[in-house]
Order: structure tokens, then C-alpha cells, then sequence
């Protein structure tokens, strides 16, 4: 996917700066993704398979863990990453 992105930008007749523009927030909202996927599944991993037997259950787990560093790092990727996306669509829109 992130191949194609790359070569869609290229194949663009715009100039130069704006191909390296959008090719570096592409890779940045990679990145992003990345740590939010990797984080999540952490995060899921440890709610139901590493605490499963926890008193009340995976939603209580969720409450007194909510604020664990890999549950806060997805979601400031997730902030972060739509930040950017509406910066390129409203950049997108108006130019």
C-alpha cells in the first residue's frame, strides 16, 4: 500500500515540493498506523489473555487500565494521524 501511495505521488504531474510533501505525510501516517496497530493489539492482548481472570471482567480490567502507556500511545497516534489526514483534505480542498 505504501509502495502504490508512493508511485500514484510520482506518476502526479505537480512539483517537486508538493510530491515531497505529500510523500512525507504519507509515511508519517504509516508510522502512525503502525504504532496503533502494534499498540492496540498489545493492549487487547493484555485485557483478555494475560489478565482474564481478573474480578468483574474484561470492561472492569478496561477501567483501572485505561490509562496504561500502550492504550495512551494509540490513542495520541490516532489523534495525531487525524490531525493530519483533515490537513490534507481541507489542503486538497481549497488549493
Amino acid at each position: 500500500l505504501f509502495l502504490g501511495a508512493m508511485y500514484m505521488i510520482n506518476r502526479t504531474s505537480a512539483d517537486r515540493k508538493y510530491k515531497l510533501r505529500q510523500a512525507v505525510l504519507i509515511f508519517v501516517l504509516f508510522i502512525l498506523g503502525s504504532v496503533r496497530v502494534g499498540g492496540n493489539s498489545n493492549f487487547l492482548e493484555m485485557m483478555f489473555v494475560e489478565n482474564r481472570d481478573y474480578p468483574g471482567g474484561p470492561a472492569v480490567w478496561l477501567f483501572k487500565n485505561y490509562n496504561a502507556p500502550g492504550s495512551a500511545a494509540c490513542t495520541v497516534a490516532f489523534v495525531v494521524g487525524d490531525i493530519i489526514t483533515s490537513t490534507i483534505i481541507v489542503s486538497i480542498t481549497y488549493t
